[in-house]
């Protein structure tokens, strides 16, 4: 048996046996009644919500060792992090298997309950705007929930709820460490001034050497594909840097008004390939939003949000990623800037104490400008588009006593894509618009027990880049229909006694008329041809162990198949690219605020296919990594009011893996850091 085999055998027994130190002053895990508010959009209890919810909260992000904050995802069941440490380029977090499509990302990302990034956009960077030290929690939730948030949200949801400041005003220095001359500082203050305004402002500021994910062919998952044999791979370590702030105001000029702004704010800039000084990237982007809410009774709460965006990425080629002679000389630039305003009216109608009404309007613009220029600032090519999704949605919540909770919703957007230049050609504006609904029922027979079903559709649009396309290569598909989904869930979260929390669920999931390019003669043309069917099991364990020792155990089988492909039907039967099958997470915690926080956690991931047809040398094998956290905090109660020290490992038994295409992750690394509170 090999060292890895017996490093995951000796972990899981190790979770399995110390279940024998529970005491008699056992605490609850979690209570099943935390309120959130991204699966309805009003605040709703875990245990009224007919989906699977997860959670981050404070205690979690201090437990866990973060360097951006996409990781604090790592450990939930359902979510595949995938993830590209080096040269900062951010994660992207899905859930429920399916990954990205023609026609852009299934899992959508939101902050404070807006997406940042217009609809005809498949990239996704609200993970650059804010630093883990600024996020308040983070909710997930799974399944299709379009008909409250829109396109791109087919797989689930991921909301990053920012901190806004309460209480007496503070502040907090941080300062870390680690492997790879990487360090990071940190400074936050926030708190409540003349009990009517609260305020957060956080700076971050994060360097890093970086290691060498592609440190020749040879060590790649596919040492014979051509790509390599160009150089294409690191010389040296991945560098990046990056800085963000974050800013917030709440305003309370009476106690039913609530009026809110906030700034977030990030540049980065990375090595691509490392020792390349001309394949390299330049990222920066702002967003801004203002907030309205205000209680004018009992039955009526009313909620009003814009968000605006700015985008901007610049990125340099070299001659040897373009033409692949080995010459690193400047080859290209490529320039792509991307703007949205988002807005949203809501209001929340309680017809009686146990009856919800939610009406909203949003409204979402998007624009796109990109160009491209030679070594010597000629313009190769350019372009430009802009995007409106525009909807109406409504959603009933009703309660039958403490026995029964139903949802139903529906909405109707309408997009369009217009203004679409590329070059000097001018392509028409194309319209849809689509329906979608959801339904789904609670049912509580006890404290302990919940039982929950639901079905629900979503849709990604058509985009206007793959219905106009007219050359020499492609044909125009003016027909084409944005791809759609409909999924079924059922699960169950139970009690066992007071210490030991348990979720199962299972769901299933059909996406139609999904998007493929179809080769018609010497012409290529994109339809809707393709289905996918998505199969899975979520469950997990929350267990207190002993009194401050905690336990938990997921695990997620994810069963993807291509069940329709005219246009190739030999990947009819294959599992779609880039998902793992297996997914394994546990962790043990001891968390004694007289003493220590300590932290050891593993996660499995099972083997994935880096292409459709599931050939096998572009399959990656399966791994298991795991990491542990240490930190001790001192009080001193005065001015300094506490210092906490803590030393992570990540990577203990130094696996080579890779989490996102062919590229190899980080070995084992260090991460040293003191927190000051004042």
């Amino acid at each position: 048996m090999s060292f890895r085999a017996v490093s995951i055998v000796t972990f899981f027994l190790l979770l399995m046996t110390s279940g024998g130190v529970k005491s008699e002053e056992t605490q609850e895990v979690m209570e099943l009644d935390e309120v959130v508010v991204t699966a309805t959009k009003v605040e709703t209890s875990i245990k009224d919500i007919p989906s699977s919810v997860s959670v981050i909260t404070q205690e979690d992000i201090k437990r866990k060792q973060a360097i951006r904050s996409e990781e604090l995802l790592k450990g939930l069941e359902g979510v595949d992090n995938v993830s590209v440490m080096a040269g900062g380029y951010p994660g992207k977090p899905r859930l429920r298997g399916l990954p990205s499509t023609f026609a852009g990302q299934t899992t959508q990302y939101l902050i404070n309950g807006l997406p940042v990034e217009p609809a005809l956009i498949g990239n996704r960077q609200a993970w650059m705007l804010v630093p883990p030290q600024a996020i308040e929690r983070i909710e997930v939730v799974r399944g299709p929930i379009s008909v409250l948030y829109g396109p791109s949200a087919a797989g689930g949801v991921i909301n990053i709820i920012t901190k806004q400041g309460l209480g007496t005003p503070s502040a907090e220095l941080s300062g870390g460490y680690g492997s790879h001359a990487s360090y990071r500082s940190t400074v936050s203050s926030g708190g409540t001034l003349e009990e009517k305004l609260d305020y957060m402002i956080v700076g971050d500021y994060y360097k890093t050497d970086g290691y060498k994910p592609l440190p020749n062919a040879a060590s790649t998952p596919f040492p014979d594909r051509d790509y390599y044999s160009e150089g294409n791979y690191d010389i040296k370590n991945r560098d990046s840097e990056d800085r963000k702030l974050y800013s917030s105001l709440r305003f309370h000029p009476t106690d039913s008004v609530e009026l809110s702004a906030g700034l977030s704010y990030f540049d980065n800039e990375g090595a691509i390939l490392g020792g390349h000084p001309n394949y390299r990237w330049e990222r920066y982007g702002h967003a801004v939003d203002v907030g309205y809410r205000q209680r004018f009774s009992e039955l009526l709460e009313l909620k009003a949000k814009v968000l605006q965006s700015s985008f901007k990425n610049r990125t340099t080629n070299d001659e040897n990623f373009s033409e692949g002679n080995g010459s690193m000389a400047l080859d290209y630039r490529e320039i792509e800037t991307e703007t949205a305003l988002n807005g949203e009216l809501q209001g929340d109608l309680n017809l009686s104490k146990i009856n919800t009404l939610t009406l909203g309007l949003s409204h979402n613009l998007g624009e796109l400008e990109f160009s491209e220029e030679d070594a010597d600032a000629v313009q190769l090519r350019k372009g430009s588009a802009k995007s409106t999704v525009s909807a109406l949605y409504a959603q009933d919540q009703h309660k039958f006593g403490d026995l029964v909770v139903t949802t139903l919703g529906m909405r109707y957007d309408q997009y369009k894509f217009y203004d679409d230049e590329r070059g000097d050609t001018s392509y028409p504006d194309s319209d849809d618009d689509v329906l979608t609904y959801r339904a789904g029922a609670r049912i509580n027979p006890s404290k302990e027990t919940s039982v929950y079903v639901s079905v629900g559709t979503a849709y990604l649009p058509a985009l206007n880049s793959l219905k106009f396309r007219t050359s020499d290569s492609w044909l125009d598909n003016p027909d084409l229909k944005p791809e759609k989904s409909i999924s079924y869930e059922v699960g169950l979260d139970q009690w066992i006694g007071s210490a030991v929390k348990t979720k199962l669920a299972a769901f299933y999931t059909q996406y139609e008329e999904m998007i493929s390019s179809v080769q018609t003669g010497t012409q290529w043309q994109y339809r809707n041809v393709s289905e996918v069917e998505v199969k899975g099991v979520e469950a997990g364990v929350e267990t207190v162990l002993a009194e401050d020792w905690l336990m938990s155990i997921n695990y997620t089988l994810t069963d993807p198949e291509i069940t329709k492909n005219p246009s190739d039907p030999d990947l009819e039967g294959k599992r779609p690219a880039d998902t793992p099958e297996h997914k394994l997470n546990a962790a043990i915690t001891y968390d004694n605020p007289r003493l220590i926080l300590a932290r050891i956690e593993g996660r499995y991931v099972g083997d994935r296919y880096y292409d459709n047809a599931n050939t096998s040398e572009y399959k990656t094998g399966d791994y298991f990594v795991m990491d542990a956290k240490v930190s001790k905090t001192f009080s001193t109660g005065k001015t300094l009011k506490d210092v906490t020290l803590s030393l992570a490992v990540n990577n203990i038994f130094d696996e080579h893996y890779s989490e996102y295409w062919f590229e190899n992750a980080d070995g084992v690394n260090v991460w040293a850091e003191a927190v000051l509170k004042f």
